[in-house]
């Protein structure tokens, strides 16, 4: 509504209608009114959608502690200028560490402070192994995230056995090569094995649709970047 009419921001201020603008929402009003940037700079989901879009705002925008951490795990990707003002690497998911290293490998170091971080670092960059010391601390999932994608770290997984019927299907999905190892441990990989290798991408947080005005999700290459 207020893309066309503006002169009715005044009810949005009456009922805190801004309060429930989305990051999709903000971005589509500012295509339309940029003179709401103002307005934007209030509001969390206002802030991320500028940061995003204009990070030279960033001393500007008054929220940037309440801006969610997937938030800024996609702003990062785009603008990793701004690292220096996000303090709350720990926060971020497998998922989100697996796209942010795709696009800006340097934050390797920074994924190292946790363990879904260093799941990634593993998978995205296996030589660095040899330094990570928390093998005995993976879970069942970690280990079938890692070996999905990595089976060469099958020595290191004293896990097999925590598997669960669901975890062999996808994991046999992704790596048929394990089928002796469900067999070892009661299994049988037969009706379990798809052999379908999953998409190169399956385990990485999906941005499509997250941020942007649907009308305007692409970025000057066409990619779509949330």
């Amino acid at each position: 509504m207020l893309c066309e009419h503006p002169q009715f921001a005044d009810r949005c201020d009456k009922y805190g209608g801004w309060d429930n603008f989305e990051t999709s929402n903000w971005d589509k009003l500012l295509k339309y009114q940029p003179d709401f940037i103002e307005k934007a700079k209030e509001y969390e989901t206002g802030c991320a959608i500028l940061l995003f879009r204009r990070p030279e705002l960033v001393d500007e925008c008054r929220r940037l502690d309440e801006i969610y951490w997937d938030y800024w795990g996609i702003i990062l990707a785009k603008n990793p200028q701004l690292a220096d003002r996000f303090n709350r690497w720990n926060e971020i998911n497998f998922y989100r560490w697996m796209a942010l290293l795709k696009k800006q490998p340097q934050f390797a170091e920074k994924a190292k402070e946790s363990l879904d971080g260093w799941l990634a670092v593993l998978i995205t960059f296996p030589k660095l192994a040899s330094s990570f010391d928390k093998w005995n601390e993976l879970g069942p999932r970690d280990w079938l995230k890692l070996l999905k994608k990595r089976p060469e770290f099958a020595d290191k997984c004293d896990k097999f056995g925590d598997l669960d019927t669901d975890d062999w299907e996808e994991l046999l999905g992704a790596q048929p090569l394990f089928a002796e190892k469900a067999r070892k441990c009661g299994v049988d990989p037969n009706p379990l094995t798809r052999g379908d290798i999953d998409d190169e991408d399956s385990d990485e947080a999906s941005d499509e649709g997250f941020l942007f005005d649907e009308d305007d999700g692409e970025d000057d290459d066409g990619d779509i970047e949330w």
